[in-house]
């Protein structure tokens, strides 16, 4: 997938944006995932990067907010796993109501696949040019 990816780190939750956007990826888990309070089933869908995106092209930078998740390998046949997932997924695209563009990359392991999935949601693009 083009683009370059930016984990968020411990130190930039010090940045209220990036602590707010942490928190409300955790939601979605708690929402979707841990089905009624029960957090040993958070870890059936896999949270394992968020962060910022970029991509540079020749006149503009691409810039957004992006995801990378993974079924666990021994439930990701099970359909409320992989419905979970869809979820979150969901859930991701809807924190960003203004997006310009959303890429995937893998999507079809949502279908019980043990890749991980990698969601981009652009949210701006900034001209570059002189």
């Amino acid at each position: 997938m083009d683009g370059i990816f930016y984990s968020i780190k411990p130190r930039d939750l010090l940045k209220t944006s990036n602590r707010t956007l942490v928190e409300r990826v955790a939601a979605l888990w708690d929402r979707h995932v841990a089905v009624e309070q029960d957090y040993m089933e958070r870890d059936n869908v896999i949270l394992e990067d968020v962060g910022h995106w970029l991509k540079q092209n020749a006149w503009t930078d691409d810039t957004g907010f992006f995801m990378k998740l993974r079924l666990d390998p021994s439930y990701k046949h099970q359909q409320r796993v992989q419905e979970s997932a869809r979820k979150v997924v969901q859930g991701f695209l809807d924190l960003f109501p203004g997006r310009k563009n959303v890429y995937y990359e893998n999507r079809e392991a949502l279908d019980g696949g043990t890749e991980t999935i990698t969601v981009v949601v652009e949210t701006g693009s900034y001209s570059i040019g002189d």
